[in-house]
């Protein structure tokens, strides 16, 4: 039901041939281009076997906890991540200064081109290569894990947090968060101001009703944007999303299209009947 979302204003394609080159096997799972609505540019994509969403788009909500993904190797195959870490900082920003969020000299944060953040670890215990997505606690959002906790369990009914393990200054330095059977690590760091957003990574909730669209939406809610989009009160950023809007697009003309998405710009949840009745008085 959640999945990873990344936004950003740059060409998609172009994107995704960088990843390509970097990970080596990018499949794109779906692609959708709407004329006349340049915004509405989106890929389905898998990388080292984790699906995320690409979307280009102008929308970048002010202050939010850095949503990042952790790409993980077994320790026999360090040299391939190590090249690997190589080819993604390339155009990027170096964060090597940052000395709670890496793992060693040479495998340390970055931000690359397109402004995606990415995390690297090496250990004997990852059978192959993957992705995990994660969060870090910067700011005033250092100290606030409990309080995540009792708010995710009281919106959530499937919501486990593991063993947390701290650094020596007494930040976290890891904690495995499940919601929904989507994991997420989290982690502390004590970096000021670290991150000039250039691309907004979020989760797109997918909701089959609207009971479950106004029950997440309503619950999650603390500054509210168009289409689904909010941000939470922990200052994660959100698409709380109706999965049938998806399957309607795919056989929608550009005048439906644009009368969907028409529909649910608010500030709002969103409306399915309102979608339907956009697509359908719109038919050619």
């Amino acid at each position: 039901m959640i999945k990873s979302q990344i936004m950003n204003h740059r060409n998609l394609d172009e994107m995704i041939a960088f990843y390509n080159d970097v990970f080596g096997d990018v499949e794109v799972l779906y692609s959708r281009y709407i004329k006349d609505h340049e915004n509405d540019q989106f890929r389905h994509v898998r990388i080292l076997d984790h699906e995320f969403y690409l979307m280009r788009g102008p929308h970048h909500p002010d202050k939010v906890p850095a949503i990042f993904y952790m790409v993980v190797f077994p320790e026999s195959r360090r040299h391939e991540l190590e090249q690997l870490h190589v080819k993604l900082r390339d155009g990027g920003r170096d964060l090597s200064h940052v000395e709670d969020m890496k793992f060693s000299d040479d495998l340390y944060l970055l931000q690359d081109k397109y402004g995606t953040l990415w995390r690297f670890w090496a250990a004997e215990y990852f059978e192959a290569p993957g992705i995990l997505p994660s969060l870090v606690m910067h700011d005033d959002m250092v100290g606030k894990i409990g309080e995540m906790k009792t708010y995710y369990e009281n919106i959530f009914d499937d919501v486990e947090f593991g063993e947390i393990s701290y650094l020596d200054n007494g930040l976290i330095d890891h904690v495995s968060v499940r919601i929904l059977n989507y994991e997420l690590q989290v982690c502390e760091t004590s970096e000021k101001d670290l991150f000039s957003l250039t691309a907004v990574s979020l989760l797109v909730l997918d909701c089959e009703t609207q009971e479950e669209i106004d029950r997440y939406h309503n619950g999650l809610v603390s500054q509210a944007y168009s289409s689904g989009w909010l941000k939470d009160k922990m200052g994660i950023v959100w698409i709380v999303d109706w999965v049938g809007m998806h399957n309607l697009l795919k056989n929608a003309n550009p005048k439906q299209a644009k009368a969907m998405f028409a529909a649910i710009d608010n500030a709002g949840p969103i409306c399915i009947e309102d979608v339907k009745k956009a697509y359908e008085d719109n038919a050619e």
